[in-house]
């Protein structure tokens, strides 16, 4: 008897306001400082909004054994850091604007075929699957100071944080034996 299980998700997330910008190292409301007040990278005015969406779908034969499930993903995470001068110290004397985007797509499928079926636990199957996925950053940083924009972030590339594409694929087969209490799991994969 097949059984098939569809399924779909989305999480949404948004945040804005005045916060610490990346890590926390000092004691909040100490010293005259922005910088003092929040640890040594000072605060920043952020904005985040993120996005993912997954699609599922699960096959199953539990009679034969026999499963497939694949995942589809796609998530979008963009931040927006605006920095006033004197907030931090990448902005001591003019305003910074960040603009930062990250995509991800991501494909995920496993196949498992039952092969042999003793008693109680003992059995055989073969075990398949592929991974793919494909991750984008875009970055942006501006100034409200034309000399620094053109010195340090010509077009606004900010060589802290470049923008660039990784992509990734990877297949594997895998026995897997269960014999009692044993089990012994050979495969390879390929990246």
């Amino acid at each position: 008897h097949d059984a098939l299980k569809l399924s779909a998700s989305w999480v949404g997330y948004r945040d804005q306001g005045l916060q610490a910008y990346d890590t926390y190292s000092g004691v909040a409301g100490t010293g005259s400082s922005p910088t003092e007040q929040v640890g040594s990278f000072g605060q920043v005015q952020r904005r985040i909004d993120d996005d993912t969406l997954s699609l599922q779908v699960l096959w199953t034969n539990e009679a034969r054994g026999h499963e497939w499930l694949t995942t589809v993903g796609r998530s979008e995470t963009r931040v927006r850091d605006h920095f006033e001068p004197g907030w931090s110290i990448f902005s001591l004397n003019s305003q910074v604007d960040d603009d930062i985007r990250q995509t991800h797509h991501t494909v995920d499928s496993r196949l498992t075929l039952g092969l042999w079926r003793g008693e109680g636990r003992d059995a055989l199957s073969l075990k398949l699957g592929g991974q793919w996925g494909d991750s984008e950053r875009e970055a942006l940083r501006v100034t409200s100071n034309p000399v620094v924009n053109n010195a340090l972030y010509p077009g606004g590339y900010n060589q802290a944080q470049p923008p660039g594409r990784k992509r990734h694929a990877g297949a594997y087969a895998q026995l897997d034996w269960r014999w009692g209490r044993w089990q012994v799991l050979p495969g390879t994969r390929v990246d």
